[in-house]
């Protein structure tokens, strides 16, 4: 009877214990992250990477964003261990977000794909086919990640704005959480 007893009072106890540690190793682990990412500056090439532009009337493959100095650049990365048909459909999850952005004329957003090599030409399909308003990098070579080995494998560390000279200054994703929003645009020198 006394083990019985001793079971009901420990096991919240080891269970509470449990969720602290999982929590303090997360947290942990998103500060470790952060801190990798923002150890050196990021090189965006995109000029070695396939451009996918469905809305421009010319060859998008000679295409490439020309950010007009602005002092910001966002950064969505996606690489090959994500669905990509899954995220070519929430693409235009972004829309509303950029030309809100656009508008104020001081971030430039690039979207990075880094597919699997089987996989490069049904994503450009896909892309196509959602015709967005904004190019895409397909960066089938790795470039992206040969250049940036410091950035985490964490998906949620793949969204992050970036200074003229790469630093990154705001990581996450600004559309998911109304504390990020506002954090993003006070990085930004706006109001939300």
């Amino acid at each position: 009877m006394g083990g019985v007893h001793f079971l009901r009072r420990a096991l919240p106890i080891c269970l509470m214990s449990f969720v602290l540690a999982m929590f303090f190793s997360c947290k942990s682990d998103i500060e470790k992250d952060t801190k990798a990412l923002c150890s050196r500056p990021v090189r965006l090439h995109t000029d070695k990477m396939q451009c996918v532009y469905p809305m421009l009337k010319r060859d998008s493959a000679l295409y490439h964003i020309n950010d007009g100095g602005k002092p910001y650049r966002l950064v969505v990365f996606l690489d090959s261990a994500e669905c990509m048909s899954c995220a070519t459909e929430k693409m235009h999850g972004w829309d509303e977000f950029l030309s809100e952005v656009s508008l104020d004329g001081k971030v430039s957003c690039f979207f990075i794909f880094s597919p699997k090599k089987e996989e490069k030409d049904r994503l450009h399909a896909l892309l196509v086919m959602e015709r967005l308003e904004y190019p895409v990098y397909i960066d089938s070579t790795g470039v992206f990640t040969r250049e940036n080995p410091h950035i985490p494998q964490a998906p949620m560390m793949h969204t992050f704005l970036i200074n003229g000279k790469g630093k990154v200054v705001f990581v996450g994703d600004p559309r998911r959480d109304m504390k990020l929003n506002k954090l993003f645009y006070k990085t930004i020198g706006r109001d939300s």
